[in-house]
């Protein structure tokens, strides 16, 4: 191959890499200003019509973790008609972009529908994603640990995959310990105590403290 084979070949395309940077920047910018639509951040009002479209925009342009919103806006008929079947469709797009958080969810929905194999199979790209994630995300990616420690549990999806888990123990404490002193704040220790995302976020703690205070001891 000669110099001018590769300077010229799609791999060095100064300028094709440029425009992928760019076109990812306004991608991210259109979720940000989504978020703040849809739960009505700063001096924005709380809009799912706008917020839908703000992440639809960026859904366009390839980022995948538009998709997740728009999956859950989906389910929750925010902006969209509720429908658990047009969520997960939206999610199983999401992860031919390869994004992290729309695995985890597609891993959930294959699980509750009895599709125990897809659903490892599903986990398993989300704990082997290389896809980064904002530190803002923390939380959220730390939810879907405590989901997948769920999952594993309810649905009998072995082996449980202990490695992946630690990976990510600290954002899913985060998040667990985040989601109970919520539900406590709101409902009180008594009536959260009832609801079942307060109950899985305890479960994930315990199953977390059994996990990994078993192996430093070992």
């Amino acid at each position: 191959m000669t110099m001018t084979q590769v300077v010229s070949s799609p791999d060095h395309d100064v300028s094709a890499v440029l425009e992928r940077q760019e076109r990812r920047k306004v991608a991210a910018g259109l979720y940000e200003r989504g978020e703040e639509a849809l739960f009505g951040m700063g001096h924005t009002a709380k809009d799912f019509d706008e917020a839908r479209e703000y992440f639809e925009d960026a859904a366009k342009l390839g980022y995948g973790r538009a998709f997740w919103r728009l999956g859950w806006m989906r389910m929750l008929g925010q902006g969209l008609p509720a429908s658990a079947l047009g969520a997960t469709a939206i999610w199983e797009a999401g992860v031919e972009r390869q994004d992290r958080f729309c695995w985890g969810e597609l891993a959930c929905r294959r699980a509750i529908a009895g599709d125990a194999g897809g659903a490892v199979v599903a986990w398993q790209s989300f704990f082997q994603s290389t896809e980064l994630f904002a530190e803002e995300e923390e939380i959220d990616l730390g939810w879907l640990v405590c989901r997948y420690l769920e999952c594993w549990k309810a649905f009998r999806l072995e082996p449980l995959m202990v490695e992946s888990v630690g990976c990510f123990a600290t954002e899913a404490r985060r998040a667990a310990v985040e989601m109970i002193r919520g539900y406590e704040a709101k409902l009180g220790r008594e009536q959260a105590a009832r609801d079942p995302t307060w109950r899985l976020a305890t479960n994930a703690l315990l199953v977390l403290g059994e996990l990994f205070s078993a192996k430093r001891g070992s």
